[in-house]
């Protein structure tokens, strides 16, 4: 390729770089933090856009972690440690910073079960903390269990299971 062809490209490149972030902007140390690994995986599924009066979550503080049962049901006793870690994995990094919409997955290779979370809505409560609405699934052999809740994010990053 010749150089002037090169340059009359960057332009383009440039532009296509910027509104793959949001904002526009470039991804810096707020962007979201990187999915764990073998745990996570993200893909939007309804769009990933915020509606226009929905909070954004601040980034956290300090380590995030989780309190309270992510998943209930009688299938639940089919999951191995393993499968709980990543979904509650998968459910830190979308309460942190998954724009309502957009999915994330936990997959086990070892035995073949996988989930998702789907945060549906952000809000502050009454009392100022930072809210999350989601859906999730989990599938074992097969069989797909759905379930809702919320979370709301406490002080010390810690995102406490609601309902």
């Amino acid at each position: 390729m010749r150089p002037f062809k090169t340059l009359a490209l960057l332009p383009l490149l440039l532009v296509a770089a910027c509104a793959a972030t949001p904002g526009g902007g470039s991804a810096g140390p707020a962007a979201a933090p990187a999915p764990a690994a073998g745990g996570l995986g993200a893909g939007a599924t309804g769009g990933g856009l915020l509606a226009a009066t929905e909070p954004v979550v601040p980034p956290a503080t300090g380590p995030v972690r989780m309190e309270g049962r992510l998943l209930e049901g009688p299938y639940v006793l089919q999951l191995g440690t393993e499968d709980v870690e990543r979904a509650q994995r998968s459910a830190l990094a979308a309460f942190e910073s998954a724009p309502s919409g957009e999915t994330t997955i936990w997959r086990n290779p070892k035995n073949g079960h996988w989930g998702t979370l789907t945060p549906v809505r952000t809000y502050q409560d009454a009392s100022g903390r930072f809210c999350r609405e989601y859906r999730q699934t989990v599938t074992i052999d097969g069989q797909e269990h759905q379930g809702n809740g919320s979370a709301c994010r406490e002080p010390g990053s810690v995102w406490r299971i609601m309902s």
